[in-house]
């Protein structure tokens, strides 16, 4: 069994699939990398983090890291979770 495992995934985050070689090149993607069984490890841990609410900006940065996300996605990213701090402030006033 390969120790890497090979993801893809396109523009939308809710799409998200695992796939063999032959699927990777057979496939027009517009995002393809190969990430270790540590990677997976630490990027799990780091979703939890985000999705409990541990320093979201910051767990939202880390994420675009591990993925790759180009500037133009990271900046969406990043933005959005801007947004969502600034709603949550004002909410709390």
């Amino acid at each position: 069994m390969c120790s890497l495992l090979f993801l893809f995934f396109d523009r939308t985050i809710e799409q998200f699939s695992q796939t063999s070689i032959e699927d990777l090149y057979s496939n027009t993607i517009q995002h393809s990398f190969v990430i270790e069984p540590t990677e997976v490890d630490y990027l799990k841990q780091i979703v939890l983090a985000y999705m409990t609410g541990t320093d979201r900006l910051t767990m939202a940065k880390v994420i675009c890291a591990v993925l790759r996300y180009n500037e133009s996605e990271k900046s969406l990213i990043i933005d959005e979770e801007k947004l969502r701090q600034s709603r949550w402030l004002n909410s709390t006033r």
